[in-house]
């Protein structure tokens, strides 16, 4: 499960994190229901006075991926327009959620070894920040300029929507052969922001490890990544 003992302490530890993060939403009575340990325990994990055992981190985890309803927050604080824009203003300036769905994802990659998050630069960079953080893995960001004080770059040709198009950049020392690479972007859609990513990351020759969005737009397009790279997605909500 984990890749040696310093990962499940921080397994443990980053339990306690989402504790505390958790008592801020809710009171002990609550979190009790919610993680199903007596208040008396959760008072003391949250104080930091003890830490759970790897099997009790595993079950405080796996309560607060089920019962959290965390897609149904993410579902409540989006707002879409009517030709289609989505706004995540209320998830990005919120930074409670946005660390509750970074340790979410710690979760959902636990064991797994990453060596890069990669994102762009425009919409998804507050996510992608938080998740890396919690991660401690180094961000990868992809512009869309040269960064001058690189000066070797891969780049890949994105199109946005119709008849709007562009490029995006990534200094070559960023992303190295053999690099484990966590995609990170707000949707999973048609549009080929998530495709210049997985471009770049193929170009580096980096393995993909997983692609983490927030939102679904386009389930042949969820169906059609999972075939081509047999990597967990995970997404938050869908629209």
């Amino acid at each position: 499960m984990f890749l040696d003992k310093v990962e499940a302490l921080r397994f443990r530890l980053n339990a306690i994190s989402v504790l505390r993060l958790l008592k801020s939403m809710y009171s002990y009575k609550e979190l009790a229901n919610i993680i199903e340990l007596p208040e008396t325990m959760l008072c003391k994990y949250v104080k930091g006075s003890m830490i759970p055992s790897l099997e009790q981190a595993e079950s405080i985890w796996s309560k607060f991926s089920e019962k959290l309803a965390l897609s149904s927050i993410v579902s409540s604080r989006i707002r879409v327009s009517r030709d289609g824009y989505i706004d995540f203003t209320q998830i990005f300036s919120d930074p409670i959620i946005l660390r509750l769905i970074a340790y979410n994802t710690y979760f959902e990659f636990r064991g797994s070894r990453i060596t890069k998050v990669l994102t762009l630069e425009r919409g998804s960079l507050p996510l992608a920040i938080s998740i890396a953080l919690v991660m401690e893995s180094p961000l990868v960001i992809a512009k869309e300029f040269k960064d001058p004080m690189f000066s070797e770059h891969y780049e890949e040709f994105m199109v946005l929507a119709p008849n709007i198009a562009t490029t995006i950049y990534v200094p070559r020392r960023m992303l190295r052969k053999k690099d484990d690479v966590l995609i990170v972007t707000n949707t999973i859609d048609k549009c080929g922001e998530l495709r210049a990513l997985i471009n770049i990351a193929k170009k580096a020759h980096c393995n993909i490890t997983g692609i983490v969005a927030l939102v679904l737009r386009c389930k042949d397009t969820y169906r059609e990544l999972r075939e081509e790279l047999k990597v967990k997605i995970k997404y938050f909500a869908e629209v």
